[in-house]
């Protein structure tokens, strides 16, 4: 009633230190080993962003700090700046950061440049190989999932076999990292 007090008592809040500790550079796509120190608050995480970004933008991947330490951060799949941070939950309040850079990541394809319409295909690759990469072959210029129409992963081994699209007409062969879908080593493909 009121929300009259009836008792109180002071209480002195302290600094919390924390930090954060990741190399200098990392290939994008890649996953890092990150180092920290701090409270591990419940919900706390180690979280990944292009400088200057602030709000939600501030982490594009993270990790949460009871995973383990070090943390495993997943790199964006964009080259450039970035810091890492040790967010707290509460507030998401930055404790620590630090700076990487991302750098890029190269992908080759050797494949015939022509092949008939629903045959296979041999294609041989060299790239990052990260979890669920895949290679595939979509018409020039598609967009979305159509930019792959058949695909396989690289996991399957080097080098794969993929089926030849039935339609005639201009593809792509692409390298695809799976983070984000980005494309490498666009090589073209004739379909007769």
């Amino acid at each position: 009633q009121d929300r009259t007090v009836l008792a109180s008592t002071p209480i002195t809040l302290t600094k919390v230190e924390a930090g954060v500790s990741a190399p200098e550079t990392a290939p994008m796509g890649s996953t890092i080993s990150v180092d920290w120190t701090g409270p591990d608050y419940e919900n706390d995480y180690i979280g990944i962003g292009k400088v200057g970004e602030t709000g939600g933008g501030q982490w594009q991947n993270y990790s949460y700090t009871h995973d383990g330490n070090p943390a495993s951060l997943l790199v964006p799949s964009e080259p450039g700046e970035y810091v890492i941070r040790y967010i707290a939950q509460q507030d998401r309040s930055t404790l620590s950061s630090t700076t990487i850079n991302v750098t890029e990541v190269t992908a080759q394809l050797v494949a015939d440049s022509t092949a008939q319409a629903g045959t296979e295909i041999t294609i041989g690759w060299d790239g990052p190989d990260y979890v669920n990469d895949y290679i595939a072959i979509g018409r020039v210029g598609a967009t979305g999932g159509a930019r792959w129409e058949t695909y396989a992963y690289t996991s399957s081994g080097n080098p794969v076999t993929l089926t030849v699209p039935e339609e005639p007409g201009d593809y792509l062969i692409q390298y695809f990292i799976q983070q984000d879908r980005v494309p490498l080593a666009p090589l073209p493909l004739t379909v007769e």
